[in-house]
């Protein structure tokens, strides 16, 4: 909630990741992973990514990551995003 100090914020944000942790995955239902975009002041945004290990380790998570901060970095600058071909 951007109408929070900096300390109901921080609070705000920790209670959403605890809310969203004891969630938790089913394996069998979709969906099998979620993003949670909260807007902050000062046109900051605070990203919650959750899935499961299963779904992306480590490593995939890294190339996964890489790939949306490239095509982000892409639109913001007004440049075509150019995903690499796989």
């Amino acid at each position: 909630r951007r109408d929070l100090d900096e300390a109901g914020r921080t609070e705000h944000l920790e209670d959403l990741r605890a809310d969203d942790l004891a969630r938790g995955i089913d394996l069998a239902a979709a969906p099998l992973m979620r993003l949670t975009l909260v807007r902050l002041p000062d046109a900051r945004l605070h990203l919650l990514w959750t899935s499961h290990h299963l779904i992306l380790d480590g490593w995939s998570l890294a190339q996964v990551l890489t790939e949306v901060f490239e095509e982000y970095a892409a639109l913001t600058a007004g440049a075509e995003p150019r995903p690499p071909v796989r």
